[in-house]
């Protein structure tokens, strides 16, 4: 593994790339809590956009999920290369995506170890009533493309 090449951002198609991108999903999630049904994994798959960060050699080390209903899920990166920004870059391409596209906002289920991830990007935690608890470590995060106001109570940017 070459932790010294730039990974590259690149479009996957979810038929020809299910079981890398299964695998990847995988390793993502060892030892985390929460896991992915292969029904959830098999009924929007074929329907979103799937964007990763590949390697000189081939291999997958991040991917995220655009799915038809304007949400960003499936935010995942190797162990091996986290902290090095690889997250923040597929996010990133996700965020692009979605603007090239039109789309006013996404939105994403966020748990506690990818807040400051979205956090960078201009993610928010939706205001209460909204806010909502999904499990003891996910909470929703909405983005507005683009956003208004700064709010200290709130994560705002303009992007």
């Amino acid at each position: 593994m070459n932790h010294h090449a730039r990974p590259q951002t690149v479009s996957l198609d979810p038929a020809l790339d299910a079981a890398a991108l299964r695998a990847l999903r995988l390793a993502c999630t060892t030892g985390t809590a929460g896991t992915t049904s292969d029904a959830e994994w098999d009924a929007l798959d074929p329907l979103s956009l799937q964007l990763a960060m590949r390697t000189d050699d081939g291999q997958l080390i991040a991917a995220v999920r655009l799915t038809p209903d304007r949400r960003i899920d499936r935010l995942g990166v190797l162990p091996d290369w986290r902290r090095r920004g690889i997250a923040d870059q597929v996010l990133a391409a996700a965020v692009d995506t979605a603007r090239q596209r039109g789309w006013p906002s996404l939105s994403a289920h966020v748990n506690a170890h990818a807040e400051a991830v979205f956090a960078r990007l201009g993610f928010l935690p939706e205001a209460p009533p909204n806010f909502v608890l999904i499990a003891p470590s996910i909470r929703r995060a909405q983005q507005a493309l683009p956003c208004t106001a700064a709010s200290t109570a709130r994560w705002q940017s303009r992007i």
